[in-house]
């Protein structure tokens, strides 16, 4: 569960920051994409997968 959390915490932290970018730039799009990794990450993680 804490796992959860902190994967949420961390994707909202890579998500706010992604914000302050304009639409369509490459860093933007970065930082999106690396706020659902780490979220599936800690989440799978948690849920003790076999893949990590």
């Amino acid at each position: 569960m804490s796992s959860t959390v902190a994967g949420i915490i961390f994707g909202a932290a890579f998500l706010s920051i992604a914000r302050t970018f304009r639409r369509g730039t490459a860093i933007r799009d970065y930082l999106i994409l690396a706020a659902y990794g780490m979220l599936a990450l800690f989440r799978l993680h948690s849920l003790g997968s076999p893949l990590i």
